[in-house]
């Protein structure tokens, strides 16, 4: 399937070259120059401590000509849910609860909170629905939303199916806030944030937009349109936070050095506790098999607000790839990152050119 526009497809072998810092570099440069659809945001790659691309595109504001750069924050959406997984078993190498415990022990209000663990909420197999409760440009409180989310019914038995919940992780975000006595942005940004140096990020409470945030738009082959987003407060745990690149790069290498959970959490983390590992999930993160080598990642995406997301980790060979947008669309970032993760591991890819009329 041809997903550019204007793009002659010729097939590069990159045995043939030596450089994968340059290649990659030459590649998103040939896609922005010669596709229809334009890459718009940032992105960066690394292998361990060492960072291989590190680029900007397109702008944060096309009404007033800012661009985007490598320090711009964006919405990551549902990479929030690798967090809130990383908070759980923070909290729970402090003894404050257990992947096991269930839910009423934490939350009341329900009927099926002696059947839900914590562990079927961190692996989308606790048969709760997809989402909790949205108003729109209106303030939605945690406590609110749960009261919403108790009137549910399970869809089916925990632990027997997998099916994924925004409602389930802003569960968990409540969980965090019972047992810790703090709410979950300030835990976030007391235990995970500041230790790692993470200061652009931060845990969204409304729809106001950030210092030095890319605006949200639907960015096709005409001019850019303008999307707005929603309250970010209706999604705490699921999918609020904002960060940029070297925020999250920062946080990759926290993983891989363990800086703050032990091996044995970070084990379970990525661990596929529903499926195998050619296709599963862990807690917060997809597990999955590209080129040989088990392949980590999530995708966010703010539904109608003009942001797309996507992480991507390779333990076994410390590669990172991380992909922040401002395009509701999401051509782009799609054959950008499976690009990418084709030069990284020496495999055949497309380098766009011009279609010759």
């Amino acid at each position: 399937m041809i997903l550019c526009l204007l793009l002659i497809i010729f097939i590069f072998d990159f045995t043939e070259a030596a450089n994968k810092e340059s290649n990659l570099e030459e590649f998103i440069l040939s896609y922005n120059e010669n596709c229809s659809y334009k890459y718009s945001g940032a992105v960066l790659v690394a292998r361990g401590d060492k960072v291989l691309l590190n680029k900007a595109f397109g702008y944060a504001n096309y009404e007033n000509n800012i661009l985007n750069n490598t320090n711009t924050i964006f919405p990551i959406a549902s990479i929030t849910k690798s967090f809130t997984a990383i908070v759980i078993m923070h909290l729970q190498e402090r003894d404050l609860l257990s992947v096991d415990d269930y839910i009423n022990k934490y939350i009341e209000g329900n009927n099926w909170g002696d059947k839900v663990t914590i562990h079927h909420l961190l692996s989308h197999t606790s048969g709760l629905p997809k989402d909790g409760l949205f108003l729109g440009q209106k303030n939605v409180s945690l406590e609110n939303n749960i009261e919403y989310i108790n009137k549910y019914s399970l869809r089916f038995n925990p632990g027997t199916k997998y099916s994924y919940s925004n409602s389930g992780y802003q569960i968990l975000a409540a969980i965090i806030e019972k047992v810790s006595g703090e709410s979950y942005n300030n835990y976030l940004k007391k235990y995970i944030f500041a230790p790692l140096k993470m200061s652009n990020s931060k845990g969204g409470t409304d729809s106001s937009y950030e210092k030095k945030q890319a605006i949200g738009y639907q960015i096709l082959t005409g001019e850019p349109y303008k999307l707005s987003i929603y309250n970010f407060s209706c999604i705490t745990g699921s999918g609020n936070i904002y960060s940029n690149l070297q925020d999250l790069f920062n946080y990759d290498r926290s993983i891989s050095n363990y800086n703050i959970l032990s091996k044995d959490s970070i084990d379970k983390i990525f661990f596929p506790h529903w499926g195998d590992w050619d296709n599963g999930y862990g807690y917060g993160w997809n597990i999955a098999k590209k080129y040989n080598n088990v392949r980590y990642s999530h995708s966010g995406n703010i539904g109608g607000g003009g942001y797309n997301s996507l992480m991507i980790r390779y333990p076994e060979t410390d590669y990172v790839l991380i992909f922040l947008t401002n395009n509701a669309d999401l051509t782009a970032l799609n054959v950008v990152s499976e690009s990418m993760e084709a030069i990284i591991f020496d495999k055949e890819y497309v380098l766009p050119q011009k279609l010759k009329m």
